[in-house]
């Protein structure tokens, strides 16, 4: 008997078993194959690596991008070659520095992108811790862009300034915008992430738009940040009479009141109520108390007669007739003129010898508070006496009468020296 042959029977049977055994051979090498190591971890060395490798990158990437925007301010900045400092073009014709020198030089030369200038300085108020500096029309200052919206806290700001050679900046956040005191004048102070030190003075707290917000300037209790509004409101008065008396003589002076005038026994003329030291009037004698008589000859009668001292008079420097206690004194005023090395501030500091006796405390609600006196002033003169030692100024204060009038003390504070009439206790 023939066998009977299926057709594709033993195809499939050789297919099946071909595919059991390439099934076995798949699970046999999965059992067999070593399994894959797990990687080491990093260890702490390599994570501080890293990191330092991170913020390193994004540190330049930050330096570059605040530099591209110095670039921009550093077209306004200008540097007063004399001073090694930095000073801003505020607008077309007008740079304002830093008051870094007591009293600030007359003339100052500028490196400016376009080359240099010497400007005559137009504002330089002992009282104030910015100056004003006249620009020629060469000068083709480029000025500062402002910017229209306040400071905002945690807003990304930087300081610009130049030094002894080229531009520096350093950046971070605006922490605060306070209000606060500049020696005697108060201003708005921006406070910054980052320390601002002496040789910043003169440069600018800048946004990253590259606006100018405010100048860094030295004060009495160190150096701040102001804005630019502040900036504005202390230059906005530079052609008054008070502060063109103050710029180029170093005093302030007013009508008597009726106990000034009953103490010095005359109802007519100024009284001066305070000196800067180093300027014009210290220089020439002036002293707080003094009561202007005439100028030139010319009787004085109220603030405005005070406006023949400004300018270069044409028949040389004014005299001045005053009255101190009862002796008429004659003195020269030359406007302008200092004492010490103000004019040379960068050979380095000027140190002078405390004169009086320091003030430690006032009682509260007692005649010396009510007339301003405050702890840290010191006591020059009293009724125009120079006390030798404590023993003296308590002789000069009861012998002088404080149970039966008034005695005129003259006090020195933060670079001035000003008078008081000093009541006695009630």
């Amino acid at each position: 008997m023939i066998p009977t042959i299926i057709p594709g029977a033993r195809n499939q049977r050789y297919i099946f078993l071909l595919a059991v055994v390439a099934a076995l051979i798949l699970v046999v090498g999965a059992l067999t194959r070593p399994k894959d190591e797990p990687p080491a971890p990093a260890s702490d060395a390599d994570l501080a690596n890293i990191s330092r490798l991170s913020e390193r990158r994004s540190l330049e990437d930050m330096t570059s991008y605040f530099s591209n925007i110095a670039t921009t301010a550093e077209l306004s900045l200008v540097r007063l070659r004399d001073l090694s400092t930095s000073a801003f073009a505020w607008n077309a014709d007008r740079i304002v520095a830093a008051r870094i020198a007591d009293p600030f030089p007359t003339k100052a030369t500028f490196e400016t992108p376009g080359g240099d200038i010497v400007a005559t300085v137009a504002l330089r108020r002992p009282d104030l811790p910015v100056v004003s500096i006249a620009a020629p029309p060469a000068a083709a200052l480029v000025p500062v862009r402002r910017s229209l919206i306040p400071v905002q806290s945690g807003a990304w700001i930087f300081a610009l300034w130049t030094g002894s050679q080229a531009r520096s900046f350093v950046y971070g956040h605006a922490l605060d915008s306070v209000s606060g005191f500049c020696g005697e004048v108060r201003v708005q102070q921006i406070v910054p992430s980052f320390v601002l030190t002496a040789s910043m003075a003169g440069g600018a707290i800048v946004d990253i738009d590259g606006n100018v917000l405010g100048l860094i300037v030295p004060c009495r209790d160190g150096i701040t940040a102001i804005s630019a509004d502040s900036v504005d409101m202390l230059l906005a008065d530079d052609n008054s009479l008070e502060s063109q008396l103050l710029s180029q003589y170093g005093f302030r002076a007013a009508p008597l009141s009726a106990d000034e005038a009953a103490y010095v026994k005359q109802s007519d003329g100024l009284i001066v109520r305070e000196v800067w030291l180093q300027y014009a009037a210290h220089t020439a004698g002036l002293r707080p108390g003094d009561v202007i008589l005439a100028i030139g000859g010319a009787p004085v009668v109220g603030p405005g007669d005070l406006l023949q001292l400004i300018g270069a008079a044409a028949g040389g420097p004014p005299d001045l007739a005053v009255q101190r206690g009862s002796t008429r004194i004659q003195m020269t005023l030359h406007a302008g003129e200092m004492t010490g090395d103000a004019e040379r501030p960068d050979r380095g500091l000027m140190l002078q010898a405390p004169e009086g006796s320091r003030i430690d405390a006032v009682a509260p609600d007692s005649p010396a508070a009510r007339a301003g006196i405050r702890p840290g002033d010191r006591i020059i003169r009293i009724n125009h006496v120079a006390p030798g030692d404590v023993n003296q100024i308590r002789r000069l204060l009861s012998g002088a009468g404080t149970r039966s009038g008034p005695v005129l003390m003259e006090l020195e504070r933060g670079g001035r020296r000003f008078a008081v009439l000093l009541q006695p206790p009630a």
